[in-house]
């Protein structure tokens, strides 16, 4: 009864982690959170094929067997279409996304004729595996088909949706370090290592395969227990991962902020002569200024904007806040979230998540070094400067102080 249950255990687990997607994606309207469970649904398909056929249920599997391909076949695509809207603001499943299922089911079609032979052929013809070519005209064009399906078109999509996986990272890489100052539950971290784990898993058994003990029992555990922990790390990071929502300004539009802006301008600059002044400023290089050359902000425009900035960070201390984002602080600013990230850029020479966890690191080392610092954790710690986790805590203070908050502590304490 082991093997039975071996391989029932997928099944049931991609079921019930594609139900609870399904249910959590409708009630929040999460598209990511959809496209996974029907990234699971096929996989409990998959995995259910691969039951029927380790109970030898060759009755049922005459039934199945025409979807086994065109279920195979639309895995990557599924899994790449959720990458696209964990990484996409805003992402919609419109229609041009079906061209991703057209291998489906052209492979769909190109099986059909599997359905008119005899129920005795298709039964002989599934008991005997695909090593042995059958002797039927039609048989041998539908070996020939999956042959051409899952050795060709199948190794064609990963070679595919890697590079276009590798894309979607380093943009996605780009777009939260310019608009989030966290990466918790955004990041993907966690998708590079399912990769990695898929790489490897299809390596190994493709090893299996060329050594012929396919079918011996440690093999047959390896498969079954990597599909289950594949398919649990997937399920439960995409119930925590969150959608980046709908990439708009939180302004009070471009007329009413350029208006402020011309408004506080004279107060500004007499801010700035008076010794109000601001961080060490950078100047923009070429690449810069031919990327904001389009913007209408003004030098008084940008150096008001620098000030307030500078006083959101110094006074009201709104990095503090550990889910704070550019459209946040644009709009406490009343601005545009565009021109944040161009003063950033152009005056600070960083992008909005480097700028934040700047500021918050130089909290943590003043509640680091402040009197009554051994009250509290370094967690605690981490929590009050802004830090959502300790791990990004650790990160961040390595990162920017060359040090962890523990060395930068003792160290400060033997002066």
């Amino acid at each position: 009864m082991f093997d039975p249950i071996l391989y029932a255990l997928p099944v049931y687990q991609s079921a019930i982690l594609a139900l609870l997607l399904f249910a959590s994606g409708k009630r929040k309207g999460l598209h990511s959170r959809l496209l996974m469970g029907a990234f699971l649904s096929a996989a409990c398909l998959f995995f259910t094929f691969n039951l029927l056929y380790n109970l030898l249920a060759f009755d049922l599997l005459v039934y199945f067997y025409i979807v086994i391909l065109p279920v195979i076949l639309v895995l990557i695509p599924l899994f790449y279409l959720y990458l696209e809207a964990i990484t996409t603001p805003g992402f919609h499943t419109r229609k041009n996304k079906l061209v991703h299922f057209l291998p489906s089911v052209i492979f769909l079609i190109l099986q059909t004729p599997f359905v008119f032979i005899t129920r005795g052929e298709k039964q002989d013809y599934i008991s005997h595996g695909y090593s042995h070519a059958p002797d039927s005209p039609v048989l041998k064009y539908v070996y020939i088909v999956y042959v051409i399906g899952i050795y060709l078109v199948c190794n064609l999509q990963i070679a595919y949706y890697m590079y276009q996986s590798l894309k979607l990272f380093n943009r996605h890489r780009s777009y939260i370090s310019n608009r989030y100052s966290y990466t918790d539950n955004i990041s993907l971290g966690w998708i590079r290592a399912l990769i990695v784990c898929f790489i490897a898993f299809y390596l190994v058994n493709e090893l299996f395969i060329i050594f012929g003990i396919r079918q011996q029992f440690i093999t047959r555990l390896f498969y079954n227990v990597s599909m289950l922990t594949v398919s649990l790390f997937a399920g439960v990071h995409a119930m925590m991962q969150k959608d980046l929502g709908t990439e708009e300004d939180n302004g009070a539009g471009m007329q009413a902020m350029q208006t402020m802006l011309a408004m506080q301008t004279m107060q500004a600059m007499q801010t700035m002569q008076e010794g109000g002044g601001h961080g060490e400023e950078v100047g923009a290089d070429e690449p810069l200024k031919s990327k904001y050359s389009g913007s209408s902000l003004s030098a008084e425009q940008k150096d008001s904007l620098v000030i307030m900035l500078e006083k959101l960070m110094r006074e009201e201390k709104i990095y503090t806040l550990n889910d704070l984002s550019l459209d946040q602080v644009a709009l406490r600013l009343e601005t545009n979230s565009k021109y944040i990230s161009q003063i950033l850029n152009e005056h600070h020479g960083k992008n909005f998540f480097t700028f934040i966890n700047t500021y918050r690191v130089e909290e943590a080392q003043r509640l680091l070094t402040a009197e009554n610092a051994r009250k509290y954790s370094i967690t605690g710690i981490s929590r009050m400067a802004g830090f959502s986790s300790k791990s990004s805590f650790n990160e961040a203070f390595r990162r920017i102080a060359g040090m962890t908050p523990s060395e930068y502590q003792e160290k400060a304490e033997t002066r």
